[in-house]
């Protein structure tokens, strides 16, 4: 899927609670995953306090699972476009 960010609806920050289930779901299911960011210092999502946001479900038609998402964080202060692709 080829994105065109602009043609979505950015979202202001905070991140909603619903995205944060669908990564930590993630997270449990993919015990690699899980256990290289036990072991590191990354963060899953940066600390961004004033910005926007975009989730964008790469197969729509599960609505209960997300298992090939993008999460784009705009960070406005430091003029920085976080990625975060998660695919299985």
């Amino acid at each position: 899927m080829n994105d065109n960010i602009k043609n979505f609806k950015w979202k202001r920050l905070p991140i909603e609670q619903e995205i944060y289930s669908v990564i930590d779901k993630q997270l449990t299911y993919d015990t690699e995953l899980a256990n290289l960011l036990k072991n590191s210092n990354y963060y899953l999502i940066p600390n961004v306090k004033n910005g926007y946001y975009l989730f964008i479900n790469e197969n729509n038609y599960a609505k209960d699972y997300y298992f090939n998402f993008k999460l784009y964080l705009l960070d406005i202060d430091n003029f920085l476009l976080y990625l975060i692709k998660y695919d299985s």
